[in-house]
């Protein structure tokens, strides 16, 4: 009687052998390996690619701001250990004296000051791109929160008599973590960018960034991007490789 049954080396031939299933698991995992990677460095490039996007976007709203506005606009850089972020500040007037200490006080012939206006607002010094926060005002007497001005290593910078300075239009905004301007370290910020009200710059250094040094970054494989700044126009073109 016919039971459906089968037996002998034919029924043993009908599943798959471990060294089958480790051979298919093996070129699964190997898929897998490649798209992680190939997803990984997708996403590094988007990132770089996303800072070239918001500096040549916040380059080209400066010069529109200075055009518009008839005045001075400047872009300042800064790089910590831990990020990258950027600045713009508006011509506001020029320091008559400075007081003690120079770097946190000055004063100004013509701008009357209020706490309530300005207390908490960045200024920022034209002739070399140091920043920092005012503390108090009193009259045309402006004083900063300690330190005072910083330069882009973070050192203490002073006010001159003869110094351009300027507010801050809106906040800092930060770069996408995965990029850094050069090296990633303080001194390899760019230097800042003043655009004149005819649209171009007074004088402009290429700005470098770089993936961030991550440690899935193959060394002689980050991707770099270089910004150059036409002075007469103060339009921006960027070039991008690997090295």
């Amino acid at each position: 009687m016919a039971t459906g049954l089968k037996n002998g080396p034919a029924a043993r031939r009908a599943g798959f052998t471990i060294i089958e299933l480790l051979t298919v698991m093996g070129i699964m995992l190997l898929i897998l390996g490649i798209g992680v990677v190939s997803f990984l460095n997708m996403q590094r490039g988007a990132e770089l690619r996303g800072a070239v996007s918001a500096v040549r976007s916040v380059l080209s709203l400066a010069r529109q701001h200075a055009v518009t506005r008839r005045t001075e606009t400047m872009v300042i850089f800064r790089q910590t250990a831990s990020n990258a972020y950027y600045m713009v500040f508006e011509k506001a007037g020029v320091v008559a004296a400075a007081g003690q200490p120079p770097e946190r006080v000055m004063t100004d012939d013509k701008a009357v000051w209020t706490p309530a206006e300005h207390a908490g607002r960045w200024v920022a010094n034209f002739r070399d791109g140091s920043f920092g926060t005012v503390r108090t005002n009193d009259s045309n007497r402006l004083e900063l929160q300690a330190p005072g001005l910083q330069n882009k290593v973070f050192g203490v910078s002073q006010w001159q008599t003869g110094d351009v300075y300027g507010w801050a239009v809106g906040e800092r905004t930060f770069l996408p973590p995965g990029a850094v301007f050069r090296d990633g370290n303080p001194a390899d910020a760019p230097d800042a960018v003043i655009f004149l009200p005819n649209g171009g710059v007074s004088s402009a250094q290429p700005i470098e960034l770089r993936e961030a040094a991550y440690g899935q970054v193959a060394a002689g494989k980050r991707q770099k991007a270089i910004i150059i700044i036409w002075p007469l126009t103060g339009l921006s073109k960027v070039t991008m490789t690997t090295e």
